[in-house]
């Protein structure tokens, strides 16, 4: 039986899931999943974050995001710190440990993706998808300030 021809758009939606798994499993060798990863690399680059913020960036639950924070807490990887100027607010932060666990899935991450794209040779193709989805982002969200992801 011959297989059809995808659709781009089919194509981009195919691409998007299987990177997503690929690098799970990535994350999964460093006992974390894909959202926990998420996670860590918003705190990372936030310095910070409550449980409010983390789930609308995770888009899920916020009995979700304190699961995942639990967890993390529990393995070291953040720990949890009250508002200096309102104590009922509290902030996650990474530890050291987890800009390590982090950084070896960074890395990862970034082996993996680099072996996929050694077989594209168009990478000017690559940026300009990432552009036009980055626009529609933006137009979709009425901003054009800060990354979406």
């Amino acid at each position: 039986m011959e297989q059809r021809q995808l659709d781009p758009w089919e194509m981009l939606l195919k691409s998007y899931k299987l990177m997503r798994k690929i690098l799970q499993e990535e994350a999964v060798r460093e006992g974390l999943t894909f959202n926990e990863t998420s996670l860590l690399f918003f705190v990372n680059a936030n310095g910070k974050a409550n449980v409010t913020t983390l789930a609308k960036y995770l888009d899920v639950s916020k009995s979700s995001v304190v699961e995942m924070i639990d967890k993390l807490v529990r393995n070291g990887l953040l720990e949890r710190t009250k508002d200096v100027e309102d104590r009922r607010v509290t902030y996650v932060t990474i530890t050291d440990r987890g800009r390590a666990v982090l950084e070896t899935v960074r890395e990862k991450y970034k082996e993996t993706i680099n072996e996929v794209l050694s077989e594209v040779n168009d990478v000017e193709c690559i940026r300009r998808i990432f552009n036009a989805l980055l626009k529609e982002y933006e137009r979709r969200k009425g901003t054009s300030n800060g990354e979406p992801c």
